[in-house]
């Protein structure tokens, strides 16, 4: 943590120290008379910009379905912040919903199938509503129900 704070506070003063030149070239830009000598310093600006602040090229993040085929799994590894992957996964649940119960298996139209781990519910039957399912602290997940106020806990088991 030592070493860090220092670092971040030089990262924001660079950051900053680069915004004030662009400022004043974007200033200097303004006051040109000749609109094709203004044009021009616009564009030099712009290219310096973009050459400056592009970023490296990423590793392409997965498929969304790729990723959701291990989304809920107890084996998955703890995700890593420059890791991609999914916070939270969308389906729908096959056929009709009417109730919910602890135990209750729920079958989605990607393959997955949780079982509802919460307290039972009643409400207005739903044909094949649609879900996301988000990972809530120490490994649960929690799945909210289009069509219903609420969410319910809940865990993959296929």
């Amino acid at each position: 943590m030592k070493k860090t704070l220092p670092t971040l506070l030089l990262s924001f003063a660079a950051v900053a120290a680069q915004a004030a030149g662009t400022d004043a070239e974007l200033l200097r830009c303004l006051t040109l008379a000749d609109t094709t000598a203004r044009l021009a310093c616009y564009d030099t600006l712009a290219t310096s910009l973009r050459n400056t602040s592009a970023a490296p090229a990423a590793t392409p993040a997965p498929a969304p379905a790729a990723a959701d085929a291990d989304f809920g799994r107890v084996s998955m590894p703890k995700p890593k912040a420059e890791d991609n992957k999914p916070s939270a996964m969308q389906s729908r649940i096959v056929g009709t919903l009417a109730e919910w119960r602890r135990g209750q298996s729920l079958t989605l139209a990607n393959g997955q199938v949780w079982v509802i781990n919460d307290e039972p519910a009643n409400f207005k039957p739903l044909q094949d509503p649609a879900v996301t399912i988000t990972p809530g602290i120490l490994g649960s997940y929690f799945m909210k129900v289009e069509g219903i106020s609420f969410q319910v806990k809940v865990k993959r088991v296929q």
